[in-house]
């Protein structure tokens, strides 16, 4: 590789580091994380309330290395700022570096590290906090070691990494059964169970100290669903296929051209329906494809490379796609769904309305203190910063409303389940519609129908009890009024 090629890979973490200080802000999910490092570190143990075992977070690993920092004295919400970016730049070094077929050109890594780099919902999830990009390098790496592999001889120590990337996210599972499906060979029987290793010793934690082999989260996205949740997860699907576009048309092309096998497109579409499975996501800009944005730019860099004359053309039509992804994954045009707002101001909305979330949290804090029981819908960062015990009324961080039986795929991915019964008979001290500043207090009828109510809020407030227990609190804070409800 020459000088100048290896300069221009060294140099596309700057660039993604850039990018992250335009864009940086934790996403609220990401203060779930913490909190649970949080208590981790503290020894109320790996739960978000105390005495409350539920797995309310999706990746064991991303929690353990925040909590690590945190153990240390850096401040969790830190730690999680800077885990993912660190992340990010490593899986761009691995693909620029790491050569892993013996016929590749030496500017397949730099291209695919420039196609990886380009893609705009890869570069802006390393600024949330979440675990998509720990997640990203865990498949990158799996995918390098699997494909300097020739089918049929992977190493053991190769198949236990391709295993240990479930500790990162459930969907490491699919990872795991994709490469077995390429390279598995009826010799190989236990060099592939070695990739059983991690899968099986997480599984059985889960059942000894949660009881339930998967996390909880799991139970409250996708637990129940059928055709209207795959459904919804192929649209999710189509949608970043768009927004990848000048990526995705390239890879396909070598696939069909080449029927290509490789170990970086077949997990990349394992991914894909993994993705139709969980029937898509609630965020913004694309999370699921950020681990198969590297896989899909690794394939489309042996395609250009192997059009192309010289290496001085191919590095130029790798550098043009790159120019035409950039503005193409930030700007292409989205499916409708209804917010009437593009994909990248939505993302930019969910930053700052978490911003907002922290803020609130932090006076709420100051003003009322820790020991209070509540019930809300955001518990990200108001539950990090104030400590309060906290009712999910989504499920997420709650064993009873997760496993509420509830067809799936007809709203909002990973907020359609809820049970204002059940939260309203552990009788939480207050309820906190929505956490909002407002000018001046106004009239109750007024906070109840704000437009951008859940359904899971809304039911509340048509409950009996709710309107006999129940009496709207404006608290004065620094940044403006906020609307409780507080149990009489």
């Amino acid at each position: 590789m020459s000088r100048n090629v290896r300069f221009l890979v060294c140099g596309l973490p700057a660039i993604l580091m850039g990018v992250a200080a335009f864009q940086a802000g934790l996403m609220d999910d990401a203060y779930i994380f913490c909190r649970y490092a949080e208590n981790l570190i503290s020894g109320l143990g790996a739960v978000f309330n105390p005495d409350e075992r539920v797995e309310g977070y999706t990746s064991p690993l991303h929690m353990l290395l925040i909590a690590a920092g945190a153990a240390t004295g850096v401040p969790a919400w830190q730690m999680a700022r800077a885990l993912p970016l660190f992340a990010a730049v490593a899986t761009i070094w691995l693909v620029g570096f790491v050569k892993t077929r013996s016929d590749d050109s030496p500017l397949v890594g730099p291209i695919a590290a420039v196609l990886t780099a380009a893609s705009m919902p890869f570069a802006l999830w390393a600024t949330t906090g979440m675990d998509t990009s720990l997640f990203a390098l865990a498949v990158t790496a799996a995918v390098l070691a699997l494909e300097r592999s020739a089918p049929g001889q992977v190493s053991a120590p190769v198949w236990l990494l391709a295993g240990a990337t479930f500790l990162v996210r459930p969907e490491g599972a699919v990872v795991l059964a994709a490469a077995a499906a390429l390279a598995w060979r009826p010799r190989q029987g236990l060099s592939v169970a070695a990739g059983l290793v991690p899968i099986a010793a997480l599984t059985l934690f889960r059942l000894a100290y949660y009881g339930v082999p998967l996390p909880n989260t799991f139970y409250a996205k996708v637990d129940g669903g059928g055709l209207a949740l795959f459904g919804r997860g192929l649209l999710y699907v189509l949608d970043a296929l768009i927004r990848l576009l000048p990526l995705a048309a390239v890879a396909a092309v070598a696939a069909w051209r080449y029927r290509q096998r490789s170990f970086a497109m077949v997990i990349a579409l394992g991914l894909m329906g993994a993705a139709v499975f969980e029937g898509g996501d609630h965020f913004s800009m694309h999370r699921f494809f950020v681990p198969v944005i590297p896989l899909l730019a690794l394939v489309a860099a042996r395609e250009i490379t192997s059009r192309t004359a010289t290496a001085g053309q191919a590095l130029a039509v790798g550098l043009g796609l790159a120019l035409v992804l950039g503005p193409w994954t930030m700007f292409a045009p989205s499916l409708p769904d209804g917010s009437g707002q593009s994909m990248r101001r939505r993302f930019r909305g969910e930053i700052s309305q978490s911003m907002l979330f922290d803020e609130v949290g932090q006076q709420l804090a100051a003003a009322l203190g820790p020991d209070h029981d509540a019930a809300m819908l955001t518990v990200g960062a108001i539950p990090y910063r104030t400590r309060w015990k906290v009712i999910d009324l989504l499920g997420l961080t709650d064993g009873n409303i997760a496993r509420t039986t509830k067809a799936l795929g007809h709203g909002t991915a990973g907020h359609e389940k809820f049970d204002s019964a059940y939260v309203l008979g552990r009788r939480p001290e207050l309820i906190l519609l929505y956490p909002w500043f407002w000018s001046s207090p106004v009239a109750d009828d007024k906070v109840r129908t704000i437009p951008f109510l859940h359904e899971a809020q809304k039911d509340l407030l048509r409950s009996p009890r709710f309107e006999r227990e129940y009496r709207l609190q404006w608290v004065k804070l620094p940044g403006g009024f906020v609307a409780l409800y507080r149990r009489v």
